[in-house]
């Protein structure tokens, strides 16, 4: 009874207690708080080895890798759940994946803050060569659009498609897309190499030649040294960084993935890879759907002589700046297509295999469509892309293609590289609202119409009469003409 009297009055005495402060936090060597930028977010190299890495490890060193980019993110970083904008990165921080992601245990979700100028590279390294060899045979591109890339080594069995090979005598870069034998390659338009970070965004020269003042190089030469590689995966899901500080305008800042297979461990084009404003892929293989997050960005960047074999969907707005697919190829592997807005720029001489509909238009400077058939629902032009460089043009070569615009769509060229026949090289199929033949309207009052003219370039080019449109070709409610 008298113990429980005790704790009686304990109670009491404590219900008319008030809250004590928390004590003074003493500054010293001892229980002092974390810096506002941790020591670990100023490291400017870390290594990850999937396959023999330790997460006990320090992961500094290619030899004392860490095993899994959780381990870097979550606990040395102190990113733990994947928060958005941490770390905050005021430098180049490079993260090395030195072997392969082989399964879906340890996704990569990347959403650091980028600030000071700095940046995030996440490469993996090149893996041996699988062979290295010099080219027998080369056909290069023709301005004419008649004969396709290709490359040819009769000792190595270079047919290897999604191949990425490298003309170590030309520093240039491609991708073999199709095989007619194992001796034979048919690539996608090679282009120079980049290097992450680059200096400014990495708008490749072309080793090609092409009309519509696209310039080039002269192309590559039987005897030139290669090397051919089947890149590392990675299991990149999710990269989304938020941009405090460009480096300058144009800025070669923002989050880069340099030299890898962007990984789906199920099977390719089933899983999408988020893809937000702020993030360039350079020679790189994309085998998830890129979802692209329809947030414009201020600033140029995208797919740099990408394999893009998974899918594409999504779009961007444009505001005088582009995601840009450039260069490489959009396989006819791809399992779904659905992207667009004038903020895409398709451009570098970018293959494009499978058929699409560009529900919301897109933008277009240098354009290969070998065999698929493309259609415009929305304004759609062709035209120099907004920078200088040694590709800047305009040229769309169609040699079995079919282009098409329906609903309310319009295609519109740039008519001042020799007119329709100067950029739409190939001899495509063009229709309007699968219509092969269109109107001309005469543009003078009264408006004279003539129905049933055969859509060529050459009668795109014509004056507006019973055998021309004058640059301007209607049916329906959709259009294709000059700018």
């Amino acid at each position: 009874m008298k113990q429980f009297l005790i704790l009686v009055a304990a109670v009491l005495f404590c219900m008319t207690c008030k809250p004590q402060p928390p004590a003074p936090t003493t500054f010293g060597t001892t229980g002092s708080p974390q810096p506002i930028i941790p020591n670990s977010w100023t490291v400017a190299s870390w290594f990850i080895d999937p396959a023999s890495g330790n997460d006990n490890n320090n992961g500094t060193t290619s030899g004392t890798a860490l095993k899994t980019w959780h381990k870097l993110n979550d606990q040395i970083w102190g990113c733990f759940g994947s928060p958005r904008g941490c770390p905050r990165l005021r430098q180049t921080t490079t993260v090395s994946f030195i072997s392969s992601q082989t399964d879906n245990t340890d996704p990569v979700y990347a959403f650091p803050t980028i600030e000071n100028g700095g940046s995030l590279v996440i490469l993996a390294t090149l893996p041996t060569a699988t062979f290295t060899g010099t080219f027998t045979g080369v056909t290069n591109w023709s301005s004419s659009c008649a004969t396709g890339m290709k490359v040819v080594d009769s000792v190595n069995s270079i047919g290897v498609k999604g191949a990425f090979i490298q003309d170590t005598t030309k520093s240039a870069s491609l991708w073999c897309n199709e095989f007619s034998s194992t001796h034979t390659c048919n690539d996608s338009i090679p282009m120079s190499n980049v290097t992450a970070p680059p200096n400014t965004f990495p708008i490749p020269g072309l080793w090609t030649t092409a009309t519509g003042g696209a310039g080039g190089a002269s192309g590559l030469t039987i005897g030139d040294s290669y090397s051919l590689y089947t890149l590392k995966t990675v299991n990149i899901v999710d990269v989304e960084p938020v941009i405090a500080d460009w480096n300058g305008s144009p800025s070669s800042n923002g989050v880069y993935l340099y030299h890898m297979t962007v990984f789906d461990p199920a099977v390719s084009g089933q899983d999408m890879f988020t893809w937000g404003p702020g993030v360039t892929v350079e020679e790189s293989r994309v085998d998830r759907v890129i979802q692209l997050v329809d947030t414009p960005s201020n600033n140029d960047e995208g797919c740099v002589n990408c394999w893009i074999n998974g899918g594409l969907i999504g779009g961007r707005m444009t505001t005088t700046h582009y995601w840009h697919a450039n260069g490489g190829e959009i396989t006819s592997n791809v399992t779904t297509l659905n992207v667009g807005g004038a903020g895409v720029a398709l451009d570098g001489y970018i293959d494009m295999e499978e058929t699409v509909t560009f529900q919301q238009g897109v933008s277009m400077g240098l354009f290969h469509v070998p065999f698929s058939t493309i259609t415009f629902s929305e304004y759609s032009p062709l035209a120099a892309i907004s920078y200088a460089s040694v590709q800047s043009g305009v040229f769309i070569c169609g040699s079995s293609a079919t282009i098409n615009v329906n609903g309310s769509g319009a295609f519109r060229y740039d008519s001042t590289h020799g007119g329709a026949a100067g950029v739409l090289a190939g001899s495509p199929t063009l229709e309007i609202s699968g219509s092969t033949t269109a109107e001309s309207h005469s543009g003078t009052s009264p408006v004279v119409v003539t129905a049933g003219i055969s859509i060529t370039p050459a009668n795109l080019d014509a004056a507006a009469g019973v055998s021309g449109f004058g640059g301007a070709a209607y049916f329906k409610n959709a259009f294709i003409g000059a700018l």
